[in-house]
């Protein structure tokens, strides 16, 4: 994930999205909204942000992170690594549900204005 965003996004990306990479349907869900809003999507563990992954955000300089699903999917401690990789200013969110059915429609709903 890190090879490919650095190659698609050589310039930097404003937004990141970042999924679970041991479990698909976060990443499959969150696939589509990134493309909608130009932004890679990045992987993680749900417990430690991989070094390749934090490396890729330091490279893409984004001002907003986007952390796709719940506390289960990407923890609280890892979303305060991705929320200390941001420049002062910068924001980042949890798109989640409390199943991968309800985070599928908030993601969609966070992206999307229309079907």
């Amino acid at each position: 994930a890190k090879n490919i965003a650095l190659s698609a996004y050589p310039s930097g990306a404003s937004t990141v999205y970042v999924a679970n990479g041991e479990n698909f349907p976060d990443g499959l869900v969150s696939a589509p909204a990134a493309a909608l809003v130009d932004a890679p999507l990045l992987m993680t563990t749900p417990t430690m942000l991989p070094l390749p992954t934090a490396q890729a955000i330091q490279l893409l300089r984004p001002t907003s992170i986007v952390v796709v699903g719940g506390t289960a999917s990407v923890s609280d401690e890892v979303y305060a690594q991705l929320e200390a990789l941001l420049p002062v200013g910068g924001s980042i969110r949890r798109d989640s549900g409390v199943d991968r059915f309800e985070a599928a429609r908030e993601i969609a709903r966070s992206a999307f204005t229309s079907a």
